[in-house]
Parts: structure tokens; C-alpha cells; sequence
């Protein structure tokens, strides 16, 4: 369990929690986190227990999911003064659907300390359902609310609901016992640097601290209320002195862009170059090429090497001195760059705690910039970083396709390249050239072989750097980099889609494996599931059954699996997956897997799809 936390709130309990709120009807469900001992109150026509709600909390510490802009707000709105159901009620759809002004006077914990999972895990656009991430990590039962939140609750039904509150509560605290390398790392932080972190994402978390060293060091809080506007930016005021090129094909860009004005940040460097065979795309984000399926391995006289770029934004911002303009450039550039160079240090020593918090700190400030909200604003001081970095990652590119070596793909710090083992000495100085031309530096890896879906999917199989020979663990298991459609391994609040597709895919390439033999002997039934959660204008249809919103299931060959479908307000139908009828599987049940009626065929027919987009394009190459 999580000892840290418990020794860090050392008379303090650490309560998982959750509420349901309906117009006549008020609950809430408690969990501790180091035991299985639990906790119910209401607040209804058959039951008021809000004054031993308000001793139980209190100097306690409450840990929820989304509990700070919801359920925290209501605990608070309870404990102020006796409040009616119809008053509760009132201000969920307040913090639900209402303004800030509603909600301030109850949004800071009252009496009680506050962690939100959701906002430690998530940053703002990334964030997920509690039901859709309880699928994430195959949590046995997923429940809808058992009746709409506008309704009265008949007597009858709260054992229902206290049920599911307490699902709720039980998926809370698995995902927080996933989480709590994060839970730790943000205590360790907060104890270290004395900042408010524990409900924070990374990137706010590395913003906070940032500010911490800012502050300290010019003695100064006026900053935090300063944004740097700009009616236009003109980009040939952010491109670099050092941005040139020798081919036609990037002049013409750079001279573009150089005689460019723009007004917003989105969507400005939407551009392509083709050059040495690879298509070079420009975009806010960063510079990506256009790849396509297909198996890359050099040949017995070449050397496939990657070459990356060591914090490439957080460099550049340093080099150009691309400072918000509101703020003190000698002591943020400063600052910045001991962040910096602290965090490169302790990653060299192994000091991962110190390497991890810093880098956080530089790539949260870096986005930040094009965040209106935030105090680091200034959208310029963003366009010098991204555009002198895709422009100086371009010119590395040119440099090694003039150079007669095969580039193969380029992805926003790094380029790879396939080259004659007998160009490596040429190949390193170009890259140190380019280094102490950018004032950039690189790290290399090389690769066996590399297995593409598309330039953000593939495996990527390390070689030894000297012999080339591949590289296993100690398991005898493959050293590979798994990205996108590829990875096999389930992130928390990134989907869930079948993973014994991916993980055949990986044997078969990486292995030689059968992709039929190993899919109808894969003995874990969440590896063949799906997930669909209902737009709320959709209603979820299994044959003529009517679904909760959220959903799990899979392909079944069963002859009675019906269909799954969505069905609009005019009653037209559309599937949801029209290949197969389908077990819908909200409630794990184990079986043998043979009793599970797996539409095996399915999940074969899905993975060769994809072998064959890389090998028919392969065998295209040739």
C-alpha cells in the first residue's frame, strides 16, 4: 500500500470516496485506502447523517476522482449549514453546468485535505470518465448510474445506488494503487520544494515548480497575473541566424516564412517539402515525415542509426533567449538553464527523481507559452521554439541526404537514417557539425530492424551499437521501442482496443510467431475486449436490448451474439462493429476460454490487415 503517503499525513486517514446526488437523495461512500474498512452516509427522506458526515472527514484526507470540481464542492456546500436535499441538488448542477462565481465559495477542502486522481493523471484536454478508464485497466465490473441523476430516488432503490457508489469508490482506489509511483513522486516534491502538487498533472506540476525558482529568485509576484498579447507575429523576427540551407526546396520554405505574418499559433507552419525521397512536415506541434508501411533493415553493409536531439525545445528556448516578454530574461533564461543542466546531470548519475521532476519543469514551461491562462504566455516566445526547431531539425536532414545517406524518417526531436558502415566516420562529423552549428546536441541508438505502420506507430528493434547484432534482455525477450497503434502496453485514459491484436503483431514480427496459433491460445479474456462510450445523443442497442453509455464486449462466433449498434434520435442504426455479433462484458466472469465463445477469426482477420499493410508495401519497395 502507499506507506509514503500514510507517513507523510501521519494522523490522517486516507479515504477513497465518491457521491450520487438526486433531487431527493444524497450519499456518499468511503473506502480506506490501507484496509477494507468502509463507510456510508446519506442524506434523504429516510435517513440525515450529515452531522457524523462532518466529524468523519474532518483532518482527514479525502481522495476522489474529478472530487475537486465536483464532489468536494458539494461535501463543502453540506458541511456550511443544514442544507435540503433540494439544496444539494441545486448546487451539483451548479458545479455541473454553472459559472465559477457559483461555485468559488466552496471549492477549497474545508476542514479536510484533497487529492483529485483525475487531475494528477490528465492534463485538461487528455481526461477520461472514471467508467471509461475503469475499462482502461480491466476492472472487473463497469456500471452506469442505475437511474438518471434528475430523478426522485424511491426507497427501494438506494441499496442500488449504494452499491454503485461503492463500485465507484472500489475503481477509485484500484486506479489510485496503479498511480501510486505518482502519488509518491508528487509527496516527495511537495516535502523537497514546499509546492502544492498533489492533485496536479505533469505539466502543472512542472509549471509550479518553475514558478517556485522564478519567484524566489526576483523576489517578485506581480508575474503571475501577466500575459504577453500579440495582435500579429512575424515570423522572420523568430527564425534563427542559424537556419540555412543549401537545396532549392527548403530555401523556398524558409524565404516563405520569413515573409509571413500570423495571428494565431494554430495551424501556422502547415507545410511539406519533399527532399531526398522523405516528405518533411511542418506543423505547431513539430516536424514529422510522411512514412510509409513497411519492414526497414539495413543491409549487411549498412548501419541504421537514430539520432535524437537531447531536449531539443527546452535547448532552443535557451539559445534563442525565447523569454515571454513580460517576464525578467536574465533571471528566467538563467533559471531555465540550470533547470536544464541540473536535470541532464542527474540523468547521467541516475538520479531519476531529480532528472524526472526538472524535466518536467522545462517541458511544462515550454507548452505553457501558447496557454492564455497561463502566466508564461507569449505566443511568439513559442513560434522561436518550435519553428527554429523543426527548421534546425530540417537542415540535419539535408546535411546527411547531400551527404548520399538514406534518411528514412524524421519525428519531432530525431532523425534516422540508413548508412554504409564505411560513411560512419562521415556520418558522426556531420552530426557534430551540425551540433556546433545549432548549438544542439545528439544521442544516437541504432536499430536492427524497425517495424512501421505509419511514422507515430512502430516497433523498433535496438542493435548492439558496435556489432549491430540485436539486442535481448535477460529474459531473451527482444529490446524493442513499441509507439501508437503498436504499443502493446495499455496507458491509463489512451482507449482500449483489442491489445491481443497489437501483442500477435509484436510476436509475429519480432518473433516469427503464428499470429492464428498465438491468438487462439492467448488465455486473457480483457485482451480481446472493446470499449464504446455513448455520445449522449446515441443510444447503445445489443439486438433489442438498450445499453448504459459505457461498454465493454468482444467478438463473438456465437450464433445467439447479437450485433452492437448505435442508434440515433430518428431511429436510424449504425454498427459499432459490423464485423462480428459481440458478448457484451460489463461483468467479468471467469471462465475456461474456450467457454467464452471468442470470435476468433475476427481478431486473426484484424491482425493480418494490418501484416499486410506493412508487407504488401514492403514487397511494393522492391
Amino acid at each position: 500500500m502507499l506507506c509514503v503517503l500514510s507517513f507523510y499525513f501521519f494522523y490522517m486517514k486516507q479515504l477513497i470516496y465518491d457521491i450520487e446526488v438526486f433531487p431527493n437523495f444524497f450519499c456518499i461512500c468511503f473506502e480506506e485506502y490501507s484496509n477494507d474498512n468502509k463507510r456510508y452516509f446519506e442524506i434523504s427522506p429516510w435517513q440525515d447523517d450529515r452531522d457524523a458526515l462532518i466529524r468523519f472527514v474532518k483532518g482527514n484526507v479525502l481522495i476522489g476522482y474529478n472530487n475537486n470540481m465536483y464532489d468536494n464542492i458539494i461535501l463543502n456546500y453540506i458541511t456550511t449549514w443544514k442544507r435540503s436535499n433540494q439544496d444539494i441538488y441545486k448546487m451539483s448542477q451548479l458545479a455541473i453546468n454553472g459559472t465559477y462565481d457559483d461555485i468559488k465559495s466552496y471549492k477549497y477542502p474545508i476542514g479536510y485535505k484533497s487529492i483529485d486522481i483525475m487531475t494528477m493523471l490528465f492534463s485538461k484536454m487528455q481526461r477520461v470518465g472514471l467508467k471509461e478508464l475503469a475499462v482502461n485497466v480491466n476492472f472487473p465490473k463497469i456500471q452506469d448510474l442505475p437511474k438518471h441523476f434528475e430523478d426522485d430516488v424511491l426507497e427501494n432503490e438506494r441499496e442500488e445506488i449504494k452499491k454503485y457508489c461503492f463500485n465507484d469508490v472500489a475503481i477509485t482506489k484500484y486506479i489510485c494503487e496503479m498511480s501510486k509511483e505518482k502519488l509518491n513522486f508528487r509527496i516527495e516534491i511537495e516535502k523537497k520544494y514546499k509546492i502544492k502538487c498533489l492533485s496536479k498533472d505533469d505539466v502543472n506540476m512542472g509549471v509550479a515548480l518553475f514558478q517556485k525558482f522564478y519567484t524566489d529568485d526576483t523576489n517578485d509576484y506581480s508575474f503571475i497575473k501577466k500575459r504577453t498579447h500579440r495582435a500579429y507575429i512575424d515570423l522572420i523576427q523568430c527564425i534563427s541566424d542559424k537556419v540555412n540551407f543549401k537545396s532549392k526546396q527548403f530555401n523556398d520554405l524558409l524565404e516563405t516564412l520569413k515573409n509571413k505574418k500570423i495571428t494565431q499559433t494554430k495551424g501556422a507552419l502547415t507545410y511539406s517539402v519533399v527532399y531526398g525521397g522523405v516528405k518533411h512536415n511542418f506543423g505547431t506541434g513539430g516536424l514529422h515525415s510522411k512514412d510509409k508501411p513497411q519492414i526497414v533493415k539495413p543491409a549487411d553493409d549498412e548501419i541504421y542509426m537514430d539520432a535524437d536531439v537531447d531536449s531539443l525545445y527546452p535547448s532552443v528556448l535557451i539559445n534563442e533567449k525565447a523569454c515571454p516578454k513580460h517576464l525578467d530574461p536574465f533571471a528566467f533564461l538563467k533559471r531555465y538553464g540550470w533547470i536544464k543542466d541540473i536535470r541532464l546531470e542527474a540523468k547521467k548519475e541516475k538520479n531519476m527523481f531529480i532528472s524526472d521532476t526538472f524535466k518536467l519543469s522545462l517541458n511544462g514551461t515550454y507548452g505553457n507559452l501558447i496557454n492564455e491562462y497561463s502566466w508564461l504566455y507569449d505566443p511568439k516566445a513559442a513560434m522561436k521554439i518550435t519553428i527554429n526547431g523543426q527548421l534546425m531539425l530540417a537542415m540535419l536532414s539535408e546535411r546527411l541526404t547531400d551527404a548520399g545517406m538514406k534518411v528514412d524518417s524524421v519525428n519531432t526531436d530525431g532523425v534516422t537514417a540508413i548508412i554504409k558502415k564505411k560513411d560512419l566516420n562521415k556520418y558522426y562529423n556531420i552530426c557534430k557539425e551540425w551540433e556546433k552549428h545549432t548549438e544542439l546536441s545528439l544521442s544516437y541508438d541504432r536499430y536492427h530492424k524497425v517495424f512501421r505502420k505509419d511514422v507515430n506507430s512502430y516497433i523498433a528493434w535496438y542493435a548492439d551499437m558496435e556489432t549491430g547484432e540485436p539486442l535481448y534482455d535477460k529474459n531473451k525477450r527482444a529490446i524493442i521501442k513499441e509507439k501508437g497503434f503498436m504499443l502493446t502496453e495499455i496507458k491509463m485514459g489512451k482507449g482500449f482496443d483489442k491489445p491481443v491484436v497489437k501483442k500477435a503483431l509484436r510476436e509475429y514480427f519480432v518473433y516469427g510467431k503464428d499470429i492464428e496459433e498465438y491468438i487462439r491460445n492467448h488465455d486473457n479474456i480483457y485482451d480481446f475486449c472493446m470499449m464504446q462510450k455513448m455520445d449522449k445523443k446515441f443510444t447503445a442497442l445489443h439486438g433489442d436490448e438498450i445499453l448504459q453509455r459505457t461498454n465493454r464486449f468482444y467478438a463473438s462466433d456465437s450464433s445467439s451474439a447479437p450485433y452492437l449498434y448505435k442508434v440515433d434520435a430518428d431511429m436510424n442504426r449504425g454498427h459499432l462493429l459490423k464485423d462480428s455479433g459481440v458478448i457484451i462484458f460489463n461483468d467479468y466472469e471467469k471462465k475456461k476460454m474456450e467457454e467464452y465463445d471468442i470470435n476468433y477469426k475476427y481478431y486473426i482477420n484484424e491482425a493480418r490487415k494490418i501484416i499486410y499493410t506493412i508487407e504488401s508495401k514492403q514487397l511494393a519497395l522492391w
